[in-house]
């Protein structure tokens, strides 16, 4: 099944959901959804998706009482990394709540919605499913660094609010929760419900039972970022700062660095900033393979994900959250890889009769450096 954003939205609408976005303000629009919620995902598409995850350690979280649960010390993974089906039904009787993070990576639908967010709202988004199994809250009192779009799909939540978005939550250490004690307003998500929280929201979840949602996570790139971007491309600026040569040394610097300053608020570019920032940005998490030399004995080759790379409208390569521009040697490695893993030698001299070994071999690490293509060797 597949949905678009503007579907994904239904009621709510992109017009209103960009003024709450702008406003920070949490907006609940019920049975919003124009389809069926669990026909795009369900708990049997989660259960069979955490059988399959090829990096469960790094995707999913098991939460129970506030605190999350270490996979490998609670024996949950076994002799092949994957977690164990019978050992996790236990923790979900007992109340535990699981964290499904990246689950676009896996589930072609899901990766369809997310890039045609990306597409509509300009910023790198990610996806995570929320499954309860019982009334217990599994997360405490917190909040999201990123704004996030909720869709519920079975079940239903009671979602409490604390206070009002706090500023800087990107970087901000979080208030501690004595201080946010007041709930500030009660949303009751029942299956279809849309619901936005903007960053740095405070708020706390209890499942009515068994409940599973979608987070669609807008992760903005911050002013500061700009800033330390442009700094840091000022050759004069990168030299160290030497209190010990004295006060007019250090004085110097800081009329240097002064101007600098003055320099960049008079040529600010956010518009191509961002363009170029969203275009060059590897957005795939910790899904990418170990870091290997490509002439390493045995090395093979193959996506990191169970999505292959497509060519985006706006001549971008994406998959998995990741995108880069298109070229032509990127194209034919894409081409010629598999999901299952194929010795690199072959691959680059594959790619190598359209474009060239140097080309075909800068292109395939590239493509592990953003995390589409994972390395193994044996």
């Amino acid at each position: 099944m597949s949905m678009g954003f503007a579907e994904f939205l239904g009621e709510l609408g992109e017009a209103d959901l960009a003024a709450a976005m702008a406003e920070g303000r949490i907006v609940h629009a019920p049975a919003a959804s124009e389809v069926a919620p669990a026909g795009l995902f369900d708990f049997d598409a989660l259960d069979q998706l955490i059988r399959r995850l090829p990096q469960p350690a790094a995707n999913v979280r098991i939460i129970t009482k506030g605190r999350d649960i270490d996979l490998n010390s609670a024996h949950l993974l076994d002799a092949d990394k994957k977690l164990r089906s019978l050992a996790l039904r236990g923790l979900f009787r007992q109340g535990a709540g699981v964290v499904v993070n990246n689950v676009h990576h896996h589930v072609s639908a899901l990766w369809d919605l997310t890039l045609d967010a990306e597409r509509r709202l300009g910023d790198r988004i990610s996806m995570a499913a929320v499954a309860s199994y019982s009334a217990e809250a599994a997360l405490p009192l917190h909040y999201d660094r990123s704004d996030v779009i909720v869709l519920q799909l079975e079940g239903s939540k009671l979602w409490r609010f604390h206070g009002t978005p706090i500023a800087g939550s990107a970087i901000s250490t979080r208030t501690p929760a004595d201080t946010l004690a007041e709930v500030t307003s009660v949303v009751l998500m029942r299956q279809g419900d849309i619901l936005f929280v903007p960053q740095g929201q405070y708020h706390a979840c209890e499942a009515q039972g068994r409940s599973l949602h979608l987070s669609l996570l807008v992760n903005h790139i911050n002013l500061a970022d700009y800033v330390g971007d442009q700094l840091a491309e000022v050759a004069a600026l990168n030299v160290p700062l030497r209190p010990f040569a004295g006060a007019d040394a250090l004085a110097a610097q800081q009329s240097l660095l002064r101007s600098a300053l003055l320099d960049l608020a008079e040529h600010i570019d956010l518009s191509g900033w961002h363009a170029a920032k969203n275009a060059a940005f590897a957005r795939i998490g910790d899904d990418a393979g170990p870091s290997l030399d490509l002439d390493t004995v045995g090395a093979k080759a193959s996506f990191a994900t169970s999505l292959r790379p497509a060519l985006r409208r706006d001549d971008m390569i994406a998959a998995a959250g990741a995108a880069m521009p298109a070229t032509p040697a990127l194209l034919a490695m894409i081409d010629v890889i598999a999901m299952d893993p194929r010795p690199v030698t072959a691959l680059v001299d594959q790619a190598a009769r359209t474009v060239g070994v140097d080309d075909a071999r800068a292109a395939l690490d590239q493509l592990i450096k953003v995390g589409l293509v994972t390395i193994t060797v044996g």
